[in-house]
């Protein structure tokens, strides 16, 4: 059995088998990504819709979205250990949020750029995962004067911190994702990249 076949029947054993915890978060991922995730997924009027005839072949016949494909499962703690308040699994496209915290949107956010920046690494788009990168960063310098010095900032947190470096990846999109939903949200910058950002932050600068 394939790697996709075997995702599929997993999929399918969670969908008959969810939680009304589940299936109503499951629901309201549905909403975020019609609401916030446009861009990722690449739908008609988001950044990208401009300059995608130019990459079509890249995109053909590409599904990106939660349908069929992503797992949520409602945890009293996350399957990998650790104090998180949520886990985004690649290789299973599962994504565990703690239960005390599935009121908690920055979290759920968060895991939902995770699986959708996964989608398109795996999805072999790297020329729109480097044109988003472009597209976000252009909109959000419009709206974060000092956005040139928080990216650096963070990529400089990046590599000193070990809670980036082993829970997942919070590179430059996901990071211009994250600042992109803080706004949108109306939340503080660093709300939803999360994990104690800016506290770790603040600690590099006073080294400085």
């Amino acid at each position: 059995m394939n790697v996709k076949s075997n995702l599929n029947e997993l999929y399918n054993e969670w969908w008959d088998n969810r939680t009304p915890e589940e299936f109503a978060l499951h629901g309201l991922c549905y909403e975020y990504e019609a609401e916030y995730f446009e861009d990722m997924t690449l739908q008609e009027g988001s950044l990208l819709n401009d300059v995608i005839e130019t990459v079509y072949d890249y995109t053909d016949g590409i599904f990106l979205g939660i349908d069929n494909v992503l797992r949520i499962y409602v945890v009293d703690k996350c399957e990998e250990g650790g104090n998180y308040s949520g886990r985004y699994n690649t290789e299973e496209h599962k994504m565990e949020i703690v239960r005390k915290h599935i009121d908690d949107k920055a979290t759920i956010l968060h895991e939902l750029i995770h699986f959708y920046e996964h989608q398109l690494e795996e999805d072999e788009n790297p020329i729109i995962r480097e044109l988003l990168i472009v597209e976000l960063y252009n909109k959000l310098s419009k709206q974060i004067p000092d956005l040139r010095q928080r990216l650096f900032d963070h990529c400089e947190l990046y590599s000193h911190s070990e809670t980036f470096r082993y829970s997942g990846e919070h590179g430059v999109l996901f990071y211009l994702k994250s600042l992109d939903l803080d706004i949108r949200c109306g939340f503080p910058l660093g709300t939803v990249c999360g994990y104690g950002r800016d506290e770790m932050n603040n600690e590099i600068s006073k080294e400085n």
